[in-house]
């Protein structure tokens, strides 16, 4: 949601979380990712690379977003973004009136329907907004030739990292974007997007290029058997992280999303969320290896 973002930048004033102080292009991070002692993510096993780090000034106005890469075999495993901002500055009003447009009304993306869109979540009342968009990317359009032209400034670092490590990038990859932001909660925005290589999910081979054409676009995608079952299954993981999004985060009851209608029981079940915990705390401890969690993960998600 880049038109957010740029918005943000002459409206929000930073007070207390300040990622720059902690984390540096190229730094290697595993198990976590801290914004500050109260709100952490956790990352898949392997080792995580920051490859870019945004920070926009306006007088004394601030914000940030961390961007960690997964590379094996000088490929392009997967991409996560988090980003936070802090909306306690004055004039609320007007900011609360600017998120509606540009959450909404983005002519280039936002938390609505659009043809290119897989799934839509999302719950607003007032100053609370609550999102879930899934989809999937042509990732070399994204980064060098993308429709908002915002972006294509937005994304020179990891550009810069692409080219310069000679890094290999999917055809598509599928795409997760959680958002909240409520005052009745905190002044904080949150923003996290998980961008996954499909193959890591043991999808199949895509042979058409572009987002439009790909097997994975809801026009093509009924066509494509394979495709729609590691749609599907992303779907569920997606929901999953979004709803432990929505723990991290302190999201009152009322504005979380609902997904009885769009998953298996699994994914309405705290159960397989404790199990998910208690593996990655058996992995952090070292009692399993890389490959024991990544089995026993599956297991459960199956």
């Amino acid at each position: 949601m880049k038109k957010l973002i740029i918005f943000l930048i002459f409206t929000v004033l930073w007070n207390t979380i300040s990622l720059a102080k902690n984390f540096k292009i190229g730094q290697k991070i595993e198990n976590e990712f801290r914004f500050s002692k109260k709100v952490s993510f956790q990352l898949e096993p392997g080792v995580w690379e920051i490859i870019d780090r945004d920070i926009w000034f306006f007088g004394i106005i601030k914000l940030e977003s961390v961007t960690l890469a997964l590379i094996e075999n000088n490929e392009l495993i997967a991409l996560r973004e988090f980003g936070v901002s802090n909306m306690s500055a004055g004039y609320q009003s007007d900011i609360d009136m600017a998120i509606v447009e540009i959450f909404y009304k983005n002519k280039y993306d936002g938390c609505y329907e659009r043809p290119e869109y897989t799934l839509v979540k999302t719950f607003t009342k007032g100053n609370s907004h609550n999102c879930l968009v899934i989809n999937h990317i042509d990732p070399i359009e994204i980064l060098f030739s993308p429709d908002d032209p915002d972006l294509y400034v937005y994304r020179n670092e990891i550009r810069r990292y692409v080219k310069e490590n000679n890094i290999k990038l999917p055809k598509i990859m599928l795409q997760s974007h959680h958002m909240y932001f409520s005052r009745l909660v905190s002044n904080y925005w949150y923003s996290a997007l998980y961008i996954d290589n499909p193959q890591s999910l043991d999808g199949p081979e895509n042979n058409s290029k572009g987002q439009e054409t790909s097997e994975y676009h809801p026009n093509n995608i009924d066509n494509h058997t394979e495709h729609k079952k590691i749609m599907s299954k992303f779907i569920e993981i997606s929901s999953l992280r979004h709803m432990n999004f929505e723990t991290i985060v302190n999201a009152k009851k009322r504005h979380k999303l609902k997904f009885a209608n769009i998953n298996s029981y699994k994914v309405q079940s705290n159960e397989v969320l404790n199990q998910l915990e208690q593996l990655k705390s058996l992995y952090k401890e070292g009692v399993l290896t890389e490959e024991e969690f990544n089995k026993a993960k599956k297991k459960i998600l199956e």
